[in-house]
């Protein structure tokens, strides 16, 4: 099953300018236009302003959580993922994301272990 990318960069009119699977090349596309990057629907729908990186929400939510740094908000959820590693392959797109960023090192280490 294919999945939808999972960063769509739209510009400041809100078109859809091009999907990518890698948060770091949609905020660098993001940057050359002046867009955004969304983060599509499947994996949750937040928005993300590509010039600052911090996220951006409805009014409500960015004045509630206005005090969380993206430093605080990325280690924290890099504790998440590492407690919920079993999970973490189950989320729509992660596996095939994985797999196309690992194919060569895991052929490597198959024909390694072929050879070894």
């Amino acid at each position: 099953m294919k999945y939808a990318p999972l960063f769509v960069v739209v510009d400041n009119d809100d078109n859809e300018v091009k999907a990518y699977e890698l948060y770091e090349d949609a905020v660098e596309h993001a940057k050359d236009i002046n867009g955004r990057v969304f983060v599509n629907d499947e994996v949750g729908g937040m928005m993300f302003d590509a010039k600052t990186e911090v996220k951006t929400e409805p009014e409500k939510a960015k004045d509630k959580y206005d005090w969380v740094t993206p430093d605080m908000f990325n280690d924290t959820l890099e504790t998440i993922m590492l407690e919920n590693l079993g999970t973490l392959l189950h989320v729509p797109g992660v596996f095939e994301a994985l797999s196309e960023h690992f194919n060569n090192d895991v052929l490597q280490r198959l024909e390694d272990e072929r050879d070894g």
